[in-house]
């Protein structure tokens, strides 16, 4: 136990010492670490908001659950504790995609959001350049090279779906939802979320871990 504890305590005191000299030779200043930062910080504080914004009441009365039986079970036959739960659980996932979908339509009141389908075309992916702007948000934009990674992994899951799924209407799903959390980061940052203790700490051991990860990297090359 004590040789354990003295291996983790030396791991400890490696790891704050790359994140140290990390610091020194300026790691946290290269765009693609402040780019990871930046997009889990707009996660988290995106997160928050979303949090405090629906706080409608999901409950699910016995009720709602008896007229929701009666409609969907032509038997008549009263649903067993099983089929309650089930029924129960189903009807609070509507409630939120209906919270979700107005959420969402207050969010982009007022704000103006073009797409560039064009650049959504994945015959194109090889040969984009990473700053091609994919979206824009307001005065924002979306770089190909912030979004391509879950673009590629959408386009993937689309190819796999045996032509269930369009590439393009798969990745424009996906930039809903990064559009989304740059408007509830942006009007979370505008509340004070940033202050929140939960914000602070979550964003500050990514900054450090993430950084650390980086430099240990880029010394092993």
């Amino acid at each position: 136990i004590q040789g354990l504890a003295l291996l983790y305590g030396t791991l400890i005191i490696s790891a704050n010492l790359l994140y140290l000299d990390a610091l020194k030779h300026g790691a946290d200043k290269e765009p693609a670490y402040q780019r990871d930062v930046q997009t889990f910080s707009d996660g988290v504080i995106a997160g928050l908001y979303r949090k405090q914004e629906l706080h409608a009441d999901l409950q699910v009365t016995d009720e709602e659950i008896d007229a929701y039986a009666r409609k969907a079970i032509e038997s008549g036959t009263p649903p067993d504790a099983d089929a309650r739960m089930a029924i129960r659980s189903a009807l609070r996932k509507q409630k939120l995609d209906a919270q979700e979908a107005r959420l969402r339509e207050r969010l982009r009141q007022g704000v103006a959001i073009a797409i560039d389908r064009a650049e959504l075309d994945p015959a194109g992916d090889v040969v984009r350049p990473e700053a091609t702007v994919v979206v824009k948000v307001g005065d924002q934009a979306v770089t190909w090279g912030e979004a391509q990674g879950a673009l590629l992994a959408e386009s993937k899951r689309a190819s796999m779906s045996g032509g269930r799924l369009d590439a393009v209407e798969a990745r424009i799903g996906i930039l809903d939802d990064m559009i989304d959390t740059r408007i509830m980061a942006e009007k979370g940052r505008a509340a004070g979320l940033e202050k929140d203790p939960t914000y602070r700490a979550r964003v500050g051991e990514y900054r450090k871990t993430r950084l650390i990860n980086s430099y240990r990297n880029q010394l092993l090359r």
